[in-house]
């Protein structure tokens, strides 16, 4: 949890141009894992730089690549995977 507390923290002290793509680089590396562990953790991650604070604005200009990615998420062999997205939308939207 202090991991993903410090990505947080980091992508909303940073600018959100810099922080965006860097993240994203990396959610996209281990969300195509072959580990079970690092796929929730892409899925996690992306999860909370959804915010408003954070990168909000990036992943509404690129939607489409987010899309696909949480659709590829959906269809992931892990249940745990998959139910993870549901728990991070209500995690973020406070659920």
């Amino acid at each position: 949890m202090l991991a993903l507390s410090l990505v947080f923290t980091y992508s909303c002290a940073i600018s959100y141009e810099i922080m965006y793509p860097i993240i994203m680089k990396h959610v996209q590396r281990f969300g195509l894992s072959s580990k079970e562990l690092e796929r929730k953790a892409a899925v996690k991650v992306l999860g909370y730089i959804s915010d408003t604070d954070s990168c909000l604005e990036m992943i509404k200009e690129n939607i489409d690549d987010v899309t696909i990615f949480i659709v590829q998420r959906l269809q992931d062999p892990s249940v745990s995977a998959r139910s993870l997205l549901s728990i991070v939308h209500c995690e973020r939207s406070y659920c």
